[in-house]
């Protein structure tokens, strides 16, 4: 009994990182095999892990749960969904000490909820790390960030995401792009989802393409003829004589 209960309360544990409040109702568990090691304080879960709660679902090929410090890894690459979004990276550590988890190793975050739970146009979102406080509500991706919605792509080295106020705070080496060519940089920039504003600041470089519409289209000009040249004469032709024959003396005097 004694070995048992930190087992069932590193699993508890385990499952609550895909909890997104105390008030999921069931939680389910799954994987090839758990054991606990004395020693080192720590419950394994090997071989295919899934984790699910009435709002989120998790797999990993492997978890563990460190009972003193709190403190839970999944690794071999990880797979959150839920609410309209979906994470995933190569592994994640969780700090429930703090309500907090990072995920890191090809982060892609992708996430079609709007606000008040609408759905829009999908938000993806990539990085080297993804580090999530899920009683704050917010998550912050570094390392060559990317976020593309539509026919917007911005880049950044840091950038926040709220998603239940459908907002990206950007940081550092911002560059804003739309597919009809317009692009801008600047230190910092604010991108509202929900309405497609973008405000910038520091430093801010912009471009733009302005096309005018309704525009005359121009009329092609007729081409003026060439003034003919005018053709010389035919050459005179002197008509042939025959000449007198040469005066002979003493024949025609």
């Amino acid at each position: 009994m004694k070995r048992l209960v930190p087992i069932l309360l590193g699993a508890a544990l385990l499952l609550s990182a895909v909890q997104a409040a105390p008030s999921s109702k069931e939680v389910q568990m799954y994987s090839k095999k758990l054991d606990f090691d004395e020693k080192h304080k720590k419950v394994r879960l090997i071989g295919d892990v899934k984790i699910t709660t009435d709002k989120y679902t998790m797999t990993a090929p492997y978890a563990e749960f460190f009972t003193d410090k709190k403190i839970g890894e999944f690794q071999g690459g990880v797979k959150i969904t839920g609410e309209g979004t979906t994470a995933t990276g190569k592994r994640m550590k969780v700090f429930y000490a703090d309500r907090r988890a990072v995920l890191s190793g090809n982060v892609k975050l992708v996430s079609s909820k709007g606000p008040g739970g609408t759905t829009g146009t999908p938000t993806i979102m990539t990085g080297q790390e993804l580090e999530y406080q899920w009683d704050r509500g917010y998550g912050e991706a570094r390392g060559g960030v990317k976020v593309d919605q539509g026919d917007r792509h911005a880049f950044c080295d840091k950038a926040t995401y709220y998603r239940d106020q459908q907002m990206v705070y950007m940081q550092g080496n911002v560059r804003v792009e739309r597919g009809d060519g317009d692009w801008l940089t600047s230190e910092r920039a604010r991108m509202n989802l929900a309405t497609n504003v973008i405000e910038a600041d520091g430093g801010v470089t912009a471009r733009t393409l302005l096309e005018e519409k309704n525009k005359p289209k121009p009329t092609p000009a007729t081409p003026t003829p060439a003034e003919p040249v005018p053709m010389e004469p035919p050459f005179p032709m002197a008509v042939p004589t025959t000449p007198p024959p040469p005066r002979l003396p003493g024949v025609d005097e």
